[in-house]
Parts: C-alpha cells; structure tokens; sequence
C-alpha cells in the first residue's frame, strides 16, 4: 500500500469515528498533497509525500517552541497532537547511537579530520541517513565527534 493510500485509509477512519481534530491535520495533509501534485502536473511517489510531511511537521515544531516561549500550553499541546498524528506516517528514525556510528565510519574514511571536513562529513552523513535522522541531531553529533 503506498503512503498516498494509507493516508486515505486513516483519514477514512477517523472520518467514521469522527475524530475531528485528526480529520482537520489529515485533510491538510491531502490538501498540501493534491496543491504538490497540480504543481508538477503528475502523482507524487511516497518519498515525496515523506517530504511534504517533514515539512509539516518542522513547522509544528517551530509553533511548539514559539507557543513554549509564549506560555500558551494549549496551543502548544495542539500542535505536540498534530506532530505526533503526521509522524505516524513517517519512516522511523534513527537513534542517536545509530547516528554517531555512521559519522564514526565516516570520519574514518578520511586520513585526517579537521574542522575544515566539516561540510563533508555533514553531506555523506545526511546521505546516509537517509531522511531517516534530524538534521540538527546528525549536526550535534558531528560537531561532538570533530572537536
């Protein structure tokens, strides 16, 4: 089954059991898929779907921060809802010991490693994870390893 279909599956039964605030976050979600697909005139494959909810889901985490600061723990716990409902359609991450076993391999590939290898290391790094690791946690962890 693809992601496309799966989500329609899930926004089917949440509509049944009328879950409105689940409806709301998956009826964006489609919504932000059919706007993607006009865009570029042909039907998205599941990576790019994966994208479009990382995106989504970066953004809730930005309002979680700005609704922290503000001291607004209602909308704060609406938006920590809607992360946690657009996550169940993502692959699942890697942990951070994953993470810092592959920059580990990584770093040694290189003969010597400077701060300079930075960038390098970074760009392998996220290739290798894929989409499947955060891109500040994979950055923490290779600046952890350099210095």
């Amino acid at each position: 089954m693809s992601l496309k279909e799966e989500i329609d599956r899930e926004f089917k039964i949440s509509y049944k059991n009328r879950q409105k605030e689940e409806i709301s976050i998956l009826r964006l979600l489609k919504s932000e898929i059919k706007n993607k697909e006009i865009e570029i005139q042909k039907d998205l494959e599941d990576s790019d779907i994966i994208k479009i909810i990382k995106s989504m889901v970066k953004k809730s985490n930005d309002a979680i921060s700005q609704y922290q600061d503000a001291g607004r723990n209602d909308l704060k716990e609406k938006e920590e809802n809607e992360k946690k409902i657009l996550s169940r359609f993502l692959p699942p991450q890697l942990s951070e010991n994953e993470i810092e076993s592959i920059v580990k391999d990584i770093i040694k590939g290189f003969e010597t490693v400077t701060q300079k290898d930075f960038g390098k290391i970074m760009k392998e790094a996220m290739a290798k994870t894929s989409g499947n690791a955060d891109g500040k946690t994979v950055k923490s962890i290779v600046q952890k390893l350099l210095n």
